[in-house]
C-alpha cells in the first residue's frame, strides 16, 4: 500500500463534494443512497496515508460497517415499497442503520477504532464532512420520536464515556458524538441553525484537529513533554477547546443558544434539560485539557522570562466572530 500522491488526493476530495452535491440535490432515496455510496467509494482512498496494519483493520472496520448499513438501508426501502404495512417495524430498522452509519451512542464502537489508528487531518474529514449525507436524511425524514429519543441517548452517553478517558483521540472521539447530538437535533428544528451549527463546528475542529496534528498529542500527559518545547503560551489551543465546549462568551456557545431556544419553542422541555447538563458534563473533558496547558505554561513562564506570541488571529476570530453573530 503506497502513499497516494497529491493529484489523487484532491481528485478523491473533489468526488467526496461531488457525492454530497449528488445527495442534497436528489429528490428521491435512490440518488441519496447513490451519493452514500459515492461518498464512501471516495472515503477509503483518502484515508490511505501509510502502511500499516492498524490503518488497515481501522479502513476494513470502516468499510464494513458502512456497506453493511448502506445494504441494509436499501434493503429496508425495497421492503418498504412492497410491503407498506410493515412500515413502523422497516421504519425504525432504516433509522437504526442511519445511526450505526453515524456512530451514534450506543452504536459508537467503531468510531473509537477509527480515531485510534488514523491521522489527525482524516480524523476531521470524518468527524465533519462525511456527516453531511446522513444529517440530510434526517431532514427529508423528520422523525421526531426517534430523533429525539437518540439525541438524548448520545448525549448522556458521550459525555459520561469521555469522563475518564485520557487519550486525546478518544477524547476528540466522545466530542464529535457528543456536537453529533445537537446537529441532529437541529436537523428537525431549523436548517438554518443546523448550517450555524455545522460551519461553527467545522472551522473550530478544524483548528483544533490542526493543532494536535503539529503537538503531535495522543495522550493528555504529553501536553507537559510535548508542549514544553514551544516556550510560549498558545492561547489559541485553549480558547479552541473552550469553544468546543459550548463555554459563553465563545463561538461554540451561540449555536447551542439557539438549539435550546428552538426546542423550547417546540415544547422539547425535558429533553432540552437532558441536553445542557449532559453539555456540561462534557465540559469537564474540555478543560481537562485546558487547565492542564494552562498551568504548564505558567511553570514554563515562571522557569524563564522569555515569552513568544504565537498565531493569535484564531484567537480573535473566534472571540469576535460571537458579536458579529449577535448582531
Amino acid at each position: 500500500m503506497k502513499n497516494i500522491s497529491l493529484p489523487k488526493n484532491i481528485f478523491f476530495f473533489f468526488v467526496v463534494i461531488l457525492s454530497i452535491a449528488i445527495s442534497l440535490s436528489s429528490n428521491s432515496f435512490l440518488g441519496i443512497w447513490m451519493g452514500l455510496e459515492l461518498n464512501l467509494s471516495a472515503f477509503i482512498p483518502l484515508f490511505i496515508i501509510k502502511e500499516s496494519k492498524k490503518v488497515e483493520t481501522s479502513l476494513m472496520i470502516f468499510f464494513l460497517i458502512q456497506s453493511v448499513t448502506s445494504l441494509l438501508m436499501l434493503f429496508s426501502v425495497t421492503i418498504l415499497t412492497i410491503l407498506p404495512f410493515l412500515k413502523s417495524l422497516i421504519t425504525k430498522i432504516l433509522f437504526f442503520s442511519i445511526f450505526f452509519k453515524m456512530g451514534i451512542f450506543p452504536f459508537h464502537f467503531w468510531v473509537m477504532k477509527i480515531f485510534e489508528n488514523l491521522s489527525w487531518h482524516n480524523c476531521f474529514i470524518f468527524s465533519t464532512i462525511q456527516k453531511v449525507i446522513p444529517l440530510s436524511l434526517f431532514i427529508v425524514m423528520k422523525p421526531k420520536a426517534v430523533l429525539i429519543l437518540m439525541c438524548i441517548f448520545n448525549s448522556i452517553g458521550a459525555s459520561l464515556s469521555g469522563l475518564n478517558q485520557f487519550s486525546v483521540r478518544k477524547i476528540m472521539a466522545f466530542s464529535s458524538i457528543n456536537h453529533l447530538t445537537f446537529m441532529t437535533i437541529s436537523s428537525i428544528l431549523s436548517k438554518f441553525i443546523l448550517k450555524i451549527y455545522f460551519l461553527m463546528y467545522f472551522f473550530t475542529s478544524f483548528f483544533t484537529f490542526m493543532s494536535l496534528k503539529e503537538f503531535n498529542l495522543n495522550y493528555i500527559f504529553q501536553m507537559f513533554s510535548n508542549l514544553k518545547k514551544q516556550k510560549m503560551i498558545n492561547m489559541s489551543f485553549i480558547v479552541l477547546m473552550i469553544s468546543l465546549a459550548g463555554v459563553p462568551p465563545f463561538l461554540g456557545f451561540f449555536p447551542k443558544l439557539l438549539i435550546i431556544f428552538k426546542m423550547i419553542t417546540f415544547k422539547f422541555l425535558i429533553s432540552g434539560m437532558i441536553m445542557i447538563f449532559s453539555n456540561i458534563t462534557a465540559t469537564f473533558f474540555y478543560l481537562r485539557l485546558s487547565i492542564s496547558l494552562i498551568f504548564m505554561n505558567m511553570n514554563c513562564l515562571k522557569s524563564k522570562k522569555e515569552k513568544k506570541l504565537g498565531n493569535n488571529f484564531f484567537i480573535f476570530l473566534i472571540i469576535l466572530l460571537p458579536i458579529f453573530f449577535f448582531f
